[in-house]
């Protein structure tokens, strides 16, 4: 099974790369939206639609929360053009043409209202120190954007252009013009830098290494500017790719920042230095996952989860699984 992130908590704050979650060059799809409050069940919906789908045979593809790599923000059904993902904040999504291109399942059902009200000072606390959290994790990873961004800027003026010509080549001998499919392959979570790349990349991969990698990249990314191509964006630097890949062939870079002896002083430090925020920011989503875990314990108190089941039967019905 394939593994992305459609979102990442990156350098610029959350990253939505939504829109690639289904590939520009394949028929449209169908989208469920699912909405409702925290643990109302709609990573729980999308985990039962994605292994009945397995079951049945089908592609499927996960799309991985940032925010709790164990969740799901949303799986792709090849074969049935389906999709089905979470529409709540950070990547609040709406449906465009109800009916049919999309709609809403609501999973928002609750029971006993009135007692659940009286959460309210408890949940209004509680949802500020997520968003405190949040605020300090994204100063981190703004600081770290800008020192590694000044790093790859440098290394990126003393390339060998006729070596990123010569990796650039198969992609423009192969390729064909049209739209890229954008998503993350890694972003930085509550339980660290996680890279799903080993689910995607084909065999064939060429393997760029460090930052000096990632400047390279770039480079390559720039000569295919017109392509249709699958491009992993890195978390720290969101506008500068991870991985390129073409059918059974790809290039991306190997995580970490190798760095060459004789590698400028000044280059090394930011490079060292936005490793360090990235972890820092790394122990604030873990806080920010444990505050979220204490939400969504109140909120199962009070879901009415036979609506929350019954929605589910009906759409399994729906899909045929």
């Amino acid at each position: 099974m394939k593994k992305y992130f459609p979102g990442a908590n990156s350098g610029k704050g959350f990253f939505s790369r939504f829109d690639g979650i289904v590939p520009p060059w394949e028929s449209p799809h169908y989208t469920y939206v699912l909405k409702g409050g925290p643990g109302v069940g709609k990573n729980t919906l999308m985990r039962t639609v994605a292994e009945r789908a397995l079951k049945k045979g089908y592609e499927v593809e996960e799309f991985r929360c940032a925010s709790d790599p164990k969740g799901l923000d949303a799986v792709r059904i090849a074969e049935l053009h389906t999709v089905l993902l979470d529409g709540t904040a950070p990547h609040t999504i709406d449906p465009v043409i109800p009916g049919v291109c999309d709609e809403i399942i609501n999973l928002g059902h609750f029971k006993n209202i009135s007692e659940f009200k009286t959460f309210l000072t408890e949940l209004e606390k509680l949802f500020a120190e997520n968003k405190k959290c949040y605020r300090a994790a994204y100063s981190m990873l703004g600081a770290a954007n800008m020192l590694k961004s000044e790093a790859i800027n440098a290394l990126s003026q003393n390339l060998d252009m006729n070596k990123v010509s010569s990796l650039a080549e198969p992609f423009i001998k192969n390729g064909a013009s049209g739209k890229k499919r954008a998503l993350f392959a890694t972003s930085a979570t509550p339980e660290g830098v996680i890279d799903y790349s080993d689910t995607f990349l084909p065999s064939d991969t060429t393997f760029l290494h460090g930052a000096e990698g990632e400047a390279i990249l770039c480079k390559i990314y720039e000569m295919l500017d017109d392509y249709a191509l699958e491009v992993l964006f890195d978390f720290v630097i969101p506008e500068n790719p991870r991985a390129i890949v073409l059918g059974d062939f790809a290039i991306a870079v190997n995580e970490g920042n190798e760095l060459h002896e004789d590698i400028d002083e000044h280059i090394a430090f930011n490079l060292q230095m936005s490793e360090q925020l990235v972890l820092r920011a790394t122990k604030e989503l873990k806080k920010a996952l444990s505050i979220h875990d204490e939400i969504e314990a109140i909120y199962r108190g009070y879901v009415d989860y036979d609506r929350v089941n019954e929605e589910r039967e009906n759409l399994l019905k729906r899909l045929g699984l």
